[in-house]
């Protein structure tokens, strides 16, 4: 008991020390999918009922101006280290169509590596079924690494919310995530959300992946290292006759 009320002291001073930062979905109408993810992440916590969602301790990067000063720095150092490993072993990035039955059988290989524990928790069954796994990726960006013999390694879905992307799935096969491949896959997003201006449609400015707080210590970490901050956030809504 006591352990537990020193650990919510701690996070309640945390929550206190972050930074406010506001993110801007664009609407169309309020059958919009990302009307609808707007209503989920401003929606009452299931556990602590006074806050809502996705506000506390959001996990946001804000676009960099050149990818050299995405990467310098000490801190990321495990990030060119690992990208320059991958590249080395011929991994590439690419988009994918998930359609495409050999990426349907390559994503459920992935998800099934590694046993069902995925950063300390039972990997949830829509990772497992086939057809769960294609319905969360309607209506969303799908990018990820490929080897040299084109097969799969590591996925993205991203949703273009507004002015900024949502990472709403990323995985690796458990096999190859000593090759590099995650921080790979995130330094070659970068480097298309940088130098390719029709790679997403909104020219978004952030990048959005989940909450700090609830996570394991080594996402936190993995996070940290990508250059993920935790903020206190509010959503709005923009649309389309605004």
């Amino acid at each position: 008991m006591i352990k537990k009320l020193k650990k919510m002291i701690s996070v309640i001073k945390q929550v206190k020390k972050l930074d406010k930062k506001t993110l801007t979905f664009y609407v169309s109408d309020k059958n919009d999918v990302n009307y609808q993810t707007y209503k989920y992440f401003n929606k009452r916590h299931p556990k602590f009922f006074i806050i809502r969602n996705k506000t506390i301790g959001a996990c946001v990067l804000e676009k960099p101006a050149t990818i050299e000063e995405y990467t310098t720095g000490k801190l990321k150092q495990i990030l060119r280290t690992n990208s320059n490993k991958a590249q080395k072993l011929g991994y590439y990035f690419d988009s994918f169509d998930i359609n495409d039955k050999k990426i349907q059988d390559e994503i459920l290989k992935i998800n099934n590596s590694g046993g069902l524990i995925r950063q300390g928790r039972e990997i949830s069954a829509g990772y497992l079924s086939l057809d769960k796994v294609i319905g969360e990726a309607n209506g969303k960006k799908l990018c990820g690494v490929f080897n040299k013999d084109g097969e799969l390694k590591s996925y993205l879905y991203l949703i273009e919310a507004g002015d900024f992307v949502i990472v709403s799935r990323i995985l690796g096969d458990a096999d190859a995530n000593n090759d590099g491949i995650m921080y790979f896959m995130i330094l070659s997003l970068m480097k298309e959300w940088l130098n390719n201006k029709e790679f997403f449609k909104y020219n978004p400015n952030y990048l959005f992946y989940d909450t700090w707080f609830g996570a394991k210590e080594g996402l936190k970490e993995f996070k940290k290292r990508l250059g993920f901050i935790p903020y206190r956030v509010k959503y709005k809504i923009r649309t389309g006759e605004e």
